[in-house]
């Protein structure tokens, strides 16, 4: 249980990575990075997009944190 655990967690970071580089920062360089950030701008509108990263982005490190904990409490 305690492998599983640590797949999800690594999944969920890999997840937390890819939501950080996608929001639009003072430099924007989400172009260099494929240019994905542009993509759900245009499409949800930049504001939107920003919260929508923003919340995500906590809702993951959150559930990250949670597992951690789980894995240290009950795994080990």
């Amino acid at each position: 249980m305690f492998s599983v655990t640590l797949i999800i967690i690594i999944i969920l970071s890999i997840v937390l990575i890819i939501a950080v580089l996608l929001q639009p920062g003072k430099g924007d360089l989400s172009a260099t990075f494929g240019g994905l950030g542009g993509q759900f701008g245009a499409r949800f509108g930049m504001q939107r997009t920003a919260d929508f990263l923003s919340k995500f982005t906590k809702i993951i490190a959150a559930l990250i944190l949670l597992l951690a904990y789980l894995a240290n409490k009950l795994f080990l």
